[in-house]
């Protein structure tokens, strides 16, 4: 049975080297307005995106698991990064979320798909994404 498992590839987990395209994980407070609007562009943009907010609160926390995951991880605002950094114990995923972490500085005053955060979303998208090649 095991052998057959090995059958499929699982593309989540391919090293950025290894695949075309880059795993972008956005974060906010709690995944409902910024950090989701980030990753629906960055889909719209061809990117490999996730969302998810770093309150206990969130709809789709962080975790060791989207850590391990991504292989750029974008926080909506330093806040999000500081908690995030508090929350973690195991010094080497620690390590991981630094390293692969880009902090964008947004603050919580919009709405979710709000166009003027659409437009700024796509601009560093793209700087990201640049810088990245």
């Amino acid at each position: 049975m095991k052998s057959e498992l090995n059958l499929y590839k699982n593309i989540y987990h391919n090293s950025a080297q290894n695949c075309e395209i880059a795993r972008y994980l956005f974060v906010c407070s709690v995944g409902m307005l910024r950090s989701p609007t980030a990753a629906a562009v960055a889909v719209k943009l061809g990117l490999n995106a996730r969302s998810c907010g770093v309150d206990k609160e969130a709809l789709i926390p962080l975790s060791d698991r989207l850590i391990s995951w991504a292989d750029v991880i974008v926080f909506m605002h330093h806040d999000a990064y500081i908690r995030a950094v508090n929350s973690i114990e195991d010094i080497n995923l620690l390590s991981m979320m630094k390293d692969q972490a880009v902090i964008w500085n947004i603050d919580d005053d919009y709405n979710y798909m709000d166009e003027w955060l659409q437009v700024q979303f796509r601009s560093k998208l793209c700087e990201l994404v640049n810088k990245r090649k």
